[in-house]
C-alpha cells in the first residue's frame, strides 16, 4: 500500500469521526434546548466549539457553511446571556 493510500484512509477516518462526534453533540444540544436545560446546552455548545477548533476547517469553525456557522454563533451568544428562548429560536433556524 502506498503512503498516499494510507494518508487518504486516515484522513477519511478522521473526517468521519469528526462528523459523527459533531452530529452527536448537535443532537445533545437540541435535546438540552428542547428540554429547557440551559446548563447542558452550554456544555454541548462548548463541546462543538472545541471540536471545531481542532476540526477539518481551516477557519477553526465548527461548520463549513457560513449561514450555519452564523446560526451556531447566535446560539452561543444566546446561551452566554442566559437567553434560552433565543437559543431555541436560533437552533430551529
Amino acid at each position: 500500500m502506498s503512503t498516499s493510500a494510507v494518508s487518504s484512509t486516515s484522513l477519511n477516518q478522521q473526517l468521519q469521526s469528526y462528523f459523527q462526534t459533531r452530529n452527536s453533540d448537535v443532537q445533545q444540544l437540541g435535546k438540552a434546548l428542547s428540554s429547557g436545560n440551559l446548563a447542558q446546552a452550554q456544555v454541548a455548545y462548548n463541546n462543538i466549539t472545541a471540536l471545531g477548533q481542532g476540526g477539518p476547517f481551516a477557519s477553526g469553525n465548527s461548520f463549513r457553511a457560513p449561514q450555519r456557522e452564523q446560526d451556531f454563533t447566535a446560539i452561543g451568544q444566546a446561551l452566554q446571556s442566559g437567553d434560552l428562548a433565543g437559543a431555541q429560536q436560533a437552533f430551529a433556524a
